[in-house]
């Protein structure tokens, strides 16, 4: 198995007692905004039944993954709030932060510490896998589950 370390973050910028600023929150982005803005203009005043009436929607909003079929034309959601939530994720690097959750990165920034929750769930098979600060955090959490049984 290929062993996958933790990568380092560049250092966050600090204050001038050497503390970590904060990153801005999510709500304080011009992405999010937007989604506001179309959440209060557009979402709010469509009713789902009149949303649904639309011949293309069922066509055009679902995705598709390893088998499996997610519907979305059934929420109170556009093409165009599909685009905003998007956007927000892109900007957010949600994909990166999703891959660093699987690699036990250090991706809870004010703790400084690895957010291990596939870790929990992961098989014997992957012990050896994720290693966080020199340990195999996976083969952590068989040891423990092990003592359990």
């Amino acid at each position: 198995t290929t062993q996958q370390q933790t990568q380092k973050h560049p250092p966050a910028p600090t204050n001038p007692n050497g503390i970590p600023k904060p990153k801005p929150l999510v709500s304080s982005t011009h992405e999010w905004k937007r989604l506001q803005h179309h959440a209060t203009d557009v979402i709010s005043p469509s009713h789902l039944r009149t949303m649904i009436q639309d011949p293309t929607r069922c066509s055009s909003m679902y995705a598709t993954h390893d088998g499996v079929y997610f519907d979305y034309s059934r929420q109170q959601a556009t093409l165009e709030t599909m685009d905003l939530l998007f956007d927000l994720a892109e900007k957010r690097e949600l994909t990166q932060r999703i891959q660093g959750m699987f690699n036990g990165e250090k991706i809870n920034f004010t703790e400084d510490r690895a957010v291990l929750h596939t870790a929990l769930r992961a098989s014997k098979e992957d012990i050896g896998t994720v290693f966080v600060d020199g340990d195999d955090a996976i083969g952590e959490v068989h040891d423990v589950l092990d003592q359990i049984k």
